[in-house]
């Protein structure tokens, strides 16, 4: 075999290998794993040779070869410049093609190009439910692993990890106008540091990144998200992008910070070329991925909700002009568990109203704890007030929220966002929600 910067179709020259033998081959790499339908071949454009006949072999690793029926004889070109297209029986899945010439007219050059067969993703979304395959489940591209496959888990998804990321080029599945949505199920094994999550040509080090547990764009976190992501947890992780530039950022659902980054044009998309979790080779991204969806628009704020497997509650009106305080009486709250050995111990760790001289202790020390208030009945409700505990060093450093009607039914606020809390004992942090809701019982 050799290669000829001449061979591709409509060039200047051909391909023309050292000797005229049948053993010589000419190798097509269409650059991803890809259903290939056929072959269009060209002759020499400078001179009376082409390639009558030929062979064609297939492969998706460029080790392992595969003829192509059987090793049939394709027909070929009879002049210098037509085009000869041969049609495979079946689409072959593979990313290599080989030729090899078996008869020709005076020397065996050629140009020649693959045809690959179009799949147009359905209704401009892919998905990909990484389990055991890098395929779309909408037709379209697949996704290209950086540095070869990685490890598929029927329970985790698929691992990346130091520079062995996913690229994409989306074969006209994202417009080039500007407009879309990025959707990935991910679960990290570190937060410190930089953790690059989304990337495209144009944007250099720019990009989606996860910085020391938030979610940010870079540079200079032009967008930050306030909720800390954890290690060993999965996240719902969303980017859109409106024509008009206006960039938002999610959490499971949950719009967390928008904006107009003046960068990289506003991180346009380059639907050719688009890397997820492809570090540049010190940011040591590893994580396991079970879903990545992209769409040739931008989502709205009740359709990313909904497709993360939230349910937006209905906001209330207005952000309130004023608020008040309610530090219900005791008979009014409720606990998942209260610290003690005895009723006496309980209850003197039970002191969860603002300002007491201690505060509420969980008997056991784990996420699943809740306290409960009562508001006594179905009111707006804008946000909540907290403190540490007034006589040590205990506080809580940040809660999820959820409200009822009934105290049956809950419903998490903000697509169970986890709001910030206490930094100290005494300072009251208030979290006002982004927008009020009707709501009787409220639980942390």
């Amino acid at each position: 075999g050799s290669q000829s910067t001449a061979v591709r179709l409509g060039s200047s020259s051909a391909w023309c290998p050292r000797r005229p033998d049948k053993s010589e081959w000419i190798e097509i790499d269409v650059g991803f794993v890809h259903r290939i339908a056929g072959v269009v071949t060209q002759g020499r454009r400078n001179y009376h040779q082409w390639v009558s006949s030929y062979k064609a072999m297939v492969s998706k690793d460029g080790v392992r070869w595969f003829d192509v029926q059987c090793g049939q004889v394709f027909q070929a070109n009879r002049n210098r410049n037509t085009k000869v297209q041969n049609v495979f029986d079946k689409a072959v899945v593979g990313r290599y093609v080989r030729l090899f010439p078996q008869s020709w007219y005076s020397f065996p050059s050629m140009r020649a190009a693959a045809l690959i067969c179009e799949k147009p993703c359905k209704q401009g979304v892919l998905d990909y439910q990484l389990l055991d395959d890098l395929e779309s489940t909408t037709m379209g591209p697949e996704l290209q692993p950086v540095g070869g496959i990685n490890q598929f888990s029927l329970d985790y998804g698929y691992r990346v990890y130091h520079n062995r990321g996913l690229m994409l080029n989306s074969l006209g599945c994202v417009d080039d106008d500007g407009a879309y949505t990025v959707l990935i199920k991910v679960r990290f094994d570190f937060v410190g540091g930089w953790r690059r999550i989304l990337n495209s040509r144009g944007w250099g080090d720019n990009g989606l990144y996860l910085r020391n547990g938030l979610l940010t764009l870079n540079p200079r976190d032009v967008q930050q998200c306030a909720e800390y992501i954890y290690p060993g947890r999965y996240y719902k992780i969303g980017m859109t992008r409106t024509p008009k530039h206006l960039v938002a950022l999610y959490i499971n659902g949950y719009r967390c910070t928008i904006g107009y980054p003046n960068n990289n044009d506003g991180f346009a998309l380059d639907p050719k070329d688009i890397s997820f979790f492809k570090d540049d080779g010190h940011e040591y991204t590893n994580a396991w991925v079970k879903r990545i969806r992209v769409w040739d628009r931008a989502l709205d704020q009740g359709e990313m909700a909904e497709e993360s497997g939230c349910s937006l509650i209905p906001a209330a009106g207005k952000k309130c002009d004023d608020t008040i305080t309610y530090n219900p009486p005791m008979k009014f709250i409720k606990f998942s568990s209260a610290w003690g050995y005895n009723q006496h111990d309980i209850r003197r760790h039970s002191r969860i109203r603002l300002n007491s001289h201690q505060g509420w202790s969980a008997r056991h020390n784990n996420v699943g704890q809740w306290v409960q208030f009562d508001t006594e009945k179905v009111q707006t409700i804008a946000g909540v007030v907290t403190q540490g505990r007034r006589d040590c060093e205990q506080r809580v450093t940040s809660y999820k929220v959820s409200i009822s009607d009934d105290g049956k039914i809950w419903r998490q606020v903000q697509c169970g966002m986890a709001f910030p809390a206490n930094k100290d004992r005494n300072t009251k942090v208030f979290s006002m929600f982004d927008r009020p809701i009707k709501a009787r019982y409220v639980r942390i």
